[in-house]
């Protein structure tokens, strides 16, 4: 919009996956899950092309200890 930058995160899940760090799968993660305390535990970056183009990130939530 007139020239800024509106979304600075691009859909990661259209990327190859070695092209993706970890910091970018993490700052995605906080913001999807709107919680900077606790990371994820683990992701997959799935993609698969017939018979349908599907893409995909599943992030698996760490556990929290606190009550």
């Amino acid at each position: 919009m007139n020239g800024e930058v509106v979304n600075s995160l691009q859909a990661i899940w259209y990327r190859e996956k070695k092209d993706v760090t970890m910091e970018e799968y993490q700052k995605f993660y906080e913001l999807l899950a709107n919680n900077t305390k606790l990371p994820y535990k683990f992701v997959i970056h799935f993609s698969a092309d017939v018979p349908l183009d599907i893409k995909a990130l599943l992030f698996i939530p760490g556990t929290s200890n606190e009550k």
